[in-house]
């Protein structure tokens, strides 16, 4: 598979989670049966569905979106980042 249809399945699944999620949280507070909303699943699938439509919007990769967030948070072992600016 290439990257780009793994970003677009991604971007899919996550879709798909958040939409059934939502959806039957809806049923069942309209017909008053209980539902256990998992706010972290859903906040962690919200933010795995933004970054692949960011993906697709700027023409990137999944991989190569969190590989250049991952490069932001890296120190070298001299004070600097990858990109050579000084980070305190």
């Amino acid at each position: 598979m290439t990257p780009e249809i793994i970003t677009y399945l991604i971007c899919l699944l996550t879709f798909a989670y958040l939409a059934v999620t939502v959806f039957t949280f809806v049923k069942n507070r309209r017909t008053g049966d209980g539902y256990r909303l998992r706010i972290f699943y859903v906040l962690a699938a919200a933010l795995v569905f933004l970054l692949s439509v960011y993906a697709i919007a700027t023409g990137q990769t999944y991989d190569d979106l969190v590989t250049s967030i991952n490069d932001l948070f890296q120190k070298n072992n001299d004070g600097t980042n990858p990109s050579g600016s000084l980070r305190l």
